[in-house]
């Protein structure tokens, strides 16, 4: 599964999130977390496979871990 980059609003709440490509279109209302009514402002053009975000996702996470010391 691909996932994109997306920027969400709630109210006066923004967040960005990677979440699956097929709920990725702009002006969609998203429940995301059992939280409801977040709204997709912006979509990326670009995707990336499940495999390598979360790839990604490992090494940033071993990277802090390092260097917030």
């Amino acid at each position: 599964m691909n996932y994109k980059q997306c920027i969400l609003r709630k109210e006066n709440k923004i967040q960005t999130a990677w979440i699956p490509e097929i709920y990725a279109k702009t002006g969609k209302v998203l429940t995301i977390k059992d939280v409801p009514g977040w709204s997709v402002v912006r979509a990326s053009t670009n995707s990336l496979k499940y495999e390598l975000l979360n790839a990604l996702s490992r090494d940033y996470t071993r990277t802090r871990k390092y260097s917030d010391r």
